[in-house]
């Protein structure tokens, strides 16, 4: 087992004005307590295979990871699955600050396992743990598996989503001026790169994700009224831990979501700061040659750079596996789709290219006219990072919004989607259902997508102006995560969470045929 020391240095000045560094102080010499095969960052992730679910973790060794797993009732584990473990390194990515060798940037990330659990039935609950053939294994865990696909009577509670973009590594922003520290003092690195909680004005302070794990604790197994939700997924849309080159905050994102995404299925979508990248695609980019070739997507007038610092998608590849679809060109965790009760889910990403014969189109294509059935699953939900409608006055970003219509509205409108979550902007804003920027129902029922941009996950919000919208319902720039319950093939409701107080500061009804009379 490795030893550890803890020092405390200073910089000093040398001749030639290298950074070099004075020892002041150092700790004992310190171990691991569990050592180096510690299950960590443990989530769950639907697999599309019918009773399947997938767990994720890292260790720092690899000893024969596993799962066991079996009812909750029971408790007792007696069903095993193996692991299979993959890793990554600074040569696999596109350019620096990501193939930078150094504590705050590239160090390496450990091994990520993954085993799916199979056989599991609808609404029942499982205990599972994750360890290896040392014998350090994970405590006891526990996780509901999501009612079957166009379920209507297992329970008369709603099927409910969380859904959130922009998290980050919690409720943070960047060390104010008055912070004046050498930019390659270690003191810069820390405060810079840890950056410093927001959170110290509020008066239970509480992150999104810690109120989503209140809901979960309000809406447990034992909950005994009927109307209570059925958590079944939470969907995270891009921008996910902003590393940004800097592999502990992936680990200290892992860390932060753990406690919610260890009993719920944890998908996610990729945004701008996970993929975004300028050189080097060809033989990095794991979405595919043809992104590789032109290093991304960089659509004239856009605002595409290198915001993922040379990452390019490669940690977020192998960190989060989501569902393969074989016999289609879906291409997780890029872009897929999942299913669930009387919802299908279609994730998207904003930063490839969506226009006719792209590999994303080509997928979406198939994905709308042959795998959507709307009398098992009537709602037709979307997610993808950037957002098609926001009212927020940034010029650059009003122009990708304006490409994204052009490229997915009239195809999302002809294929009746419902919702079309996003994030991108660190705000939350709702539009009435909406198609070429005008309002459109039909007897109090929807007519149109209704989108909802909810970017208010942890990144430091906005302070943007709004523009003028006949479209828009609601806008807020406060932290907060969003609550979807699906109550039967017509009803469903939204509601926003509001951070700071827990108070649900918007919620909608939505009627919907799924069957509007619309050309486009």
């Amino acid at each position: 087992m490795s030893s550890y020391q803890f020092r405390y240095l200073r910089k000093v000045e040398s001749v030639d004005d290298s950074p070099t560094f004075t020892v002041l102080g150092e700790s004992p010499y310190v171990e691991m307590e569990r050592g180096h095969t510690e299950p960590l960052q443990i989530r769950l992730a639907l697999t599309g295979n019918k009773g399947g679910m997938r767990v994720m973790w890292v260790t720092g060794r690899v000893f024969g990871p596993s799962v066991k797993f079996g009812t909750a009732t029971s408790g007792v584990l007696e069903r095993r699955a193996e692991a299979t473990t993959v890793s990554y390194d600074a040569d696999d990515m596109c350019s620096a600050r990501a193939t930078t060798r150094s504590s705050v940037y590239f160090r390496h990330p450990g091994y990520i396992h993954d085993a799916a659990m199979t056989g599991l039935i609808p609404g029942e609950r499982y205990v599972y743990q994750v360890g290896s053939t040392t014998g350090v294994t994970s405590p006891k865990l526990e996780f509901k598996f999501p009612v079957a696909l166009g379920n209507h009577t297992e329970s008369q509670r709603p099927q409910s989503f969380f859904v959130f973009g922009d998290l980050g590594t919690g409720v943070l922003e960047e060390p104010t001026d008055e912070l004046e520290f050498d930019d390659s003092s270690p003191e810069r690195h820390f405060n810079a790169l840890d950056m410093v909680s927001r959170l110290a004005p509020w008066d239970d302070e509480r992150t999104v994700m810690q109120r989503i794990q209140q809901d979960l604790d309000e809406t447990s197994h034992d909950s005994t009224y009927s109307d209570a939700p059925e958590y079944a997924a939470l969907i995270h849309i891009g921008d996910v831990a902003y590393a940004k080159g800097s592999v502990y905050l992936w680990d200290q994102f892992g860390a932060i979501v753990e406690p919610v995404a260890s009993q719920l299925p944890y998908m996610v979508g990729v945004g701008n700061h996970e993929y975004d990248y300028t050189v080097n695609g060809t033989g990095h980019d794991l979405s595919g040659s043809d992104a590789a070739l032109s290093n991304g997507w960089h659509p004239v007038g856009a605002n595409f750079g290198n915001d993922s610092h040379g990452e390019c998608g490669v940690p977020f590849a192998h960190r989060f596996h989501m569902p393969e679809d074989k016999g289609t060109s879906a291409n997780p965790p890029f872009w897929y789709s999942f299913h669930v009760g009387l919802t299908h889910h279609v994730v998207l990403s904003s930063e490839h290219r969506c226009t006719s014969g792209a590999p994303m189109r080509q997928w979406l294509d198939q994905e709308l006219l042959e795998r959507v059935n709307r009398s098992i699953t009537p709602w037709l939900i979307v997610h993808l990072h950037r957002p098609l409608y926001c009212s927020e006055s940034y010029e650059d970003d009003h122009a990708v919004a304006k490409l994204l219509r052009g490229c997915l509205e009239d195809l999302l409108i002809a294929n009746r989607v419902d919702f079309i979550f996003s994030g991108h902007y660190h705000a939350y804003e709702r539009t009435c259902p909406v198609f070429r920027e005008e309002c459109r129902e039909e007897d109090g029922r929807a007519a149109a997508s209704i989108h909802i941009m909810i970017g208010s996950g942890g990144a430091e919000l906005d302070d943007a102006a709004y523009l003028p919208a006949n479209w828009t319902r609601s806008r807020q720039q406060e932290y907060g995560h969003g609550r979807l319950h699906v109550f039967n093939a017509s009803h469903a409701r939204f509601e926003f969470v509001r951070a700071r107080d827990r108070v649900v500061s918007d919620t909608v009804w939505i009627e919907s045929s799924h069957d509007w009379d619309i050309t486009v």
